[in-house]
């Protein structure tokens, strides 16, 4: 088995569709939109909706980093388009680079650009992926390098004159006529009348500078201008922008209005830690109020939780939209595969089945719920909307899960059954359940074909070993994918412990497992019940939109595994240290060794770690090894006797004589009396977030580094004219689940802090449930104490601040809880709102210790 299948990956799976001038593809159900403003299937009336993603592969910094990659793209929109169908999803936006597509004229080019668009709609409609397009960007098409200058009518307009200046109208409407009327390369349809395509929006994310009547004028100059080109379909503008024009927007002879929700901001430039659920709790009725609202459909065009790995989140915003009366929505942005080991793309933005197991089966978790969350569904104050249908949600286990009769959802480990196993027709999963148990850590799937017959799909391993969302790079790997065999255990009551596997390349002989349990590399394949025989038309089964015998392949990460170590900040001095660290394949074995180690001793000591799965190793740091108020020491890989010492990375081990290895590891070690830091140096501390509420102005945020006479501190000097709060935050959740076990009672931080205009501070924290505890301090003497048992709950702060600007600013919830101290996610020092103030907060730092 283990042979064939590695022959069958090597020669057969790299093969993908080739891409012809013209194919036949069915039409999809035309949708059109009732006198409510509700998406619907012309055929029968019932509601269509839709959930999908962005994907720009065709564009802008995708097309030319894939170039460079000496990639094909039309084989990379084949397996991308695999994925988002394997994913569940039946709607694709995408904004169109008219700078890439037009002359300085406004006439529409005939250029690759437009041809890979054209193939990757064939190839969206043939998954079963309806589409909406956004006819102009009107900027450039570097991001996130420089603009690449072309001759686009857009380069001669500045994007706040664009819509009002006459020959850059001009220009618009002689390319929106010329898109109306192209035709598909591949399909022969024509745009203007495609089934296909849902609807068009006229541009994406105006800026409008003109008067009402001259934007009303020009949205519908627009419009008229499609419709005399031949355009059926659906027109749409957006109201996210430009929010004194919304009233404008709805009077606009339009058949709907986008929308757009960054609900936890954009470009942290780190991964985004603590309960975001309160962020994506609401998504505001902004439309109803709007004289012409009521037949207009509603589309979310974009939409992330920026800066975020947790796989919770996407299920809750659908449930917060379709509250709000959408019926499209597409998240921002699917990386193509082969940027996604760099997340180059959007730096802010992360998601693609490979790379993102978890988060990708939460997207397909929220595509299912999307399919049965009601339209304007009220649900339950949060937290107590965490389960909604057969929707769960939780940030305590990073957990989405769907759990219906038939189908089987999870992205993350669960613990809970399914609701009947013995009716499922589908599962998908990533982690552990209590009817799969996978050692891998890429994604799988399993579909239902007849009774004891099942088609199982599994995706290659991956391993991050670096932030994410850090300033990305083409030379910076973050995120490694590995094809590997690794054992799944399948508990199905119709398949049986005793049944064959096949694989669905159909020239591969049957492999019959027992108890349960099969090694599989990543694949399509075919199980089958010990009581049946196997039939040839198993493999041309309809699965959704894919054939039982399809799977994408992707390529091993042509990167050596980078090392990453993963140990805790704070310790124990009294017990060992569990520590671990993902290596590549070629290092036979991890040795870590204490920072004295010398060529000088008899005495050297070291330790092994484990090797715990393909990749990874982790072992204990004996006690004896401490001394002090620091765990110092280093790790070594061997790889074939060669030798290679961190975190320095340089050759040798530390007691070679000529060893270059100089900085080390270090753990901060506790006893039960220690203080333990929560903000060791404010000056220095880059995991400090400054904010204000609701405006970014009259703020200056300062570092006072390697002062001598006193204490390094921020300062944030503080200018304003309008009502605004200041807000200093930092995640400690990961510091206090490190200390829980000795904590023994530290119920007090003590705040060093000064003020300058202005007396009273807040001193607040979030707890994991998203809940904010708090109480008014006076730092008058350098600091102040703050016994934690006497915070009072209120209402808490979403930041960052998201995007729309009528979104929330603040979450309040009618359940009353009190304070778990081991439950506390982040700290936050806080102003009063200000207006017309000049003022200062200094802060060096946050201590928890035990009151006196």
């Amino acid at each position: 088995m283990k042979k064939f299948i590695t022959i069958l990956i090597t020669i057969c799976a790299l093969t993908s569709c080739n891409q012809s001038n013209q194919v036949e593809v069915p039409s999809l159900r035309e949708v059109c939109i009732d006198s409510c403003g509700t998406f619907r299937y012309a055929d029968d009336g019932s509601e269509a909706v839709f959930f999908g993603t962005n994907y720009t592969a065709p564009f802008a910094y995708a097309y030319r980093a894939l170039k460079r990659q000496n990639c094909n793209i039309y084989n990379v929109i084949d397996n991308d388009v695999y994925q988002m169908a394997r994913l569940g999803f039946n709607a694709y936006r995408i904004h169109l680079w008219d700078v890439e597509l037009s002359d300085s004229a406004g006439n529409l080019l005939d250029n690759e650009h437009l041809a890979l668009l054209d193939y990757l709609m064939m190839r969206l409609t043939e998954r079963g992926i309806y589409t909406i397009i956004t006819l102009q960007t009107n900027f450039g098409n570097g991001y996130p390098e420089p603009n690449q200058k072309t001759d686009g009518y857009s380069y001669r307009f500045d994007k706040h004159h664009v819509h009002s200046d006459t020959a850059a109208i001009a220009c618009q409407h002689k390319y929106a006529t010329a898109l109306m009327q192209h035709r598909n390369a591949f399909t022969g349809r024509q745009w203007a009348t495609d089934a296909n395509i849902v609807g068009f929006e006229v541009n994406n994310e105006p800026s409008h500078t003109a008067t009402t009547e001259k934007v009303l004028d020009y949205i519908n100059g627009m419009v008229a201008t499609m419709r005399d080109a031949g355009c059926t379909r659906p027109i749409f503008y957006n109201m996210s922008h430009n929010g004194h024009l919304r009233d404008t927007y709805f009077k606009a002879n339009v058949d709907g209005v986008t929308a757009q929700w960054y609900p936890t901001g954009l470009v942290t430039g780190h991964t985004r830690c603590g309960n975001c659920l309160p962020s994506v709790d609401e998504y505001p009725d902004e439309f109803s109020k709007y004289e012409g609202s009521a037949n207009k459909a509603r589309i979310v065009y974009e939409f992330d939780p920026g800066d975020m790995l947790g796989s919770y989140l996407y299920p809750a915003t659908v449930r917060s939209f379709r509250s709000a009366g959408f019926g499209w929505i597409t998240q921002f942005a699917y990386d193509p595969t082969p940027l996604a080991p760099y997340n180059t793309e959007y730096q802010t933005h992360y998601l693609n089945l490979a790379y993102t197991p978890a988060k990708a089966i939460s997207a397909a978790i929220a595509a299912q719920a999307m399919r049965e969350i009601p339209m304007h569904y009220k649900s339950a104050d949060y937290p107590a909307d965490t389960t909604f249908g057969h929707t769960t949600v939780s940030y305590k286990q990073d957990l989405s899960l769907f759990n219906s009769d038939s189908i089987y959802m999870y992205s993350n480990n669960t613990d809970i059954q399914p609701i009947n196993a013995n009716k499922l027709t589908k599962i998908v999963g990533h982690g552990n359940s209590p009817i799969i148990q996978y050692n891998g850590s890429g994604a799988y799937f399993l579909d239902k074909i007849d009774d004891g017959v099942w088609r199982l799909e599994v995706m290659p391993d991956h391993e991050l070993t670096a932030d994410p969302f850090v300033k990305s790079s083409e030379s910076k790997t973050v995120n490694y994918v590995r094809n590997r065999f690794e054992r799944i255990h399948i508990t199905l009551p119709n398949l049986g412990s005793n049944f064959y596997i096949k694989c669905t390349d159909n020239n591969s002989e049957a492999y019959h497992c027992t108890g349960d349990s099969v090694d599989v590399m990543p694949y399509s394949y075919i199980l089958y019940s010990s009581t049946k025989q196997f039939d040839n038309k198993w493999l041309t089964a309809k699965i959704g939109n894919i054939s039982a015998n399809e799977y994408a392949y992707i390529p091993d990460t042509h990167e050596k595994i980078a090392f990453a170590h993963t140990a805790p900040t704070f310790a124990s001095k009294s017990t060992d240290i569990r520590i671990s660290c993902i290596a590549d394949e070629s290092v036979d074995s991890v040795v870590a060794m204490p920072s004295y180690v010398s060529m000088w001793r008899d005495d050297n000591e070291q330790v092994t770690l484990h090797k715990t799965a393909p990749n990874h190793f982790a072992g204990n740091l004996p006690q004896k090894w401490f001394w002090g108020n620091e765990a110092t020491y280093y790790l070594t890989t061997y790889s074939k006797g060669a030798a290679r010492t961190y975190p320095d990375n340089v050759e040798g081990s530390p007691i070679y004589w000529q060893s270059e290895a100089r900085n080390k590891f270090n753990i901060s070690l506790l006893t039960i009396g220690d203080y333990i830091p929560l903000i060791q140096n404010a000056a220095t501390d880059n995991d400090i977030e400054v904010f204000a509420l609701p405006y970014y102005s009259g703020l200056r945020e300062m570092r006072h580094k390697n002062l001598i006479n006193r204490a390094d501190y921020l300062e944030l000097s503080i200018s304003t004219k309008q009502p605004t709060r200041y807000f200093v935050r930092k995640f400690v959740g990961d510091i206090m689940n490190e200390v829980k076990a000795i904590n023994n009672g530290r119920n007090m931080v003590r705040i060093y802090a000064n003020t300058k205009g202005i007396n009273t501070l807040n001193f607040s924290v979030v707890d994991r449930d998203g809940i904010t505890y708090t109480k008014a301090i006076k730092p008058t003497s350098g600091y102040v104490d703050v016994d934690l048992n006497s915070l009072q709950q209120t209402h808490t702060a979403i930041l960052p601040i998201g995007y729309p600007d009528f979104v929330p600013k603040y979450f309040n919830t009618s359940i009353r809880k009190c304070l778990n101290i081991s439950d506390i996610d982040i700290i936050e020092i806080s102003t009063d709102e200000l207006t017309d103030t000049q003022a200062a907060v200094e802060i060096s730092g946050v201590v928890l210790l035990s009151k006196k």
